[in-house]
Formats: structure tokens, sequence, C-alpha cells
């Protein structure tokens, strides 16, 4: 994603892009973030995440505590008016914006 790459001075206002290859494993459900190393950027690059389980937040709107109830059970963890759960295959699509959590 592009970042402000002045350095935090002032700088000259130049961006410029990070790349990181996501993989999902199916086996485990697990993730993996890299970072490919960009020349004379400052960054080298390499594991941006660690291979993990990681959750995806889902914000609702009004819900009502019966309803978050038969939510629960299913994987689902509901805290106020967010529910969370594990990342899954359909979360990656082209185009995706994911958060890990």
């Amino acid at each position: 994603y592009p970042e402000d790459g002045g350095g935090g001075g002032g700088g000259s206002g130049d961006s410029f892009r990070r790349t990181f290859v996501v993989n999902y494993f199916l086996r485990d459900g697990t993730v993996s973030v890299f970072e490919a190393p960009v020349p004379n950027s400052g960054r080298s690059g390499g594991t941006f995440l660690m291979r993990m389980r990681y959750k995806r937040h889902l914000p609702v709107a009004n819900l009502s505590e019966e309803k978050e109830e038969q939510l629960t059970p299913g994987g689902l963890a509901a805290s106020r008016n967010l529910l969370s759960r594990w990342l899954r295959p359909s979360d990656f699509y082209e185009g995706a914006q994911v958060t890990f959590e």
C-alpha cells in the first residue's frame, strides 16, 4: 500500500508501494504475510506476520441479545457491537481489504 516515504521530517512527500505476499494454509487455517524487499527504501522485507490463525472483526449494527446468543456457538465470538471469526479462504480475493487481528 502507499506510504509516505519522506522520513517523517517534512520530507519530500514521495510515496512508494509496499508489496505483501499473503499465504493462506488450507490444512490448518493459518495465515502468514511476507513483505517483498524494496532496494534503497530502508526496508529489508521478510516476515511481516508470523504464521498463525488470525481473526476478522465483523461490525454489527443493532445486534439484539437474543440474536447474539444464536451466533456465538457457531464459531463467532460476540462482544458488544462487534463479532469476530477466524479468517477463511473466502475472505481472500482480488481487491479484498483484509485486516488481521
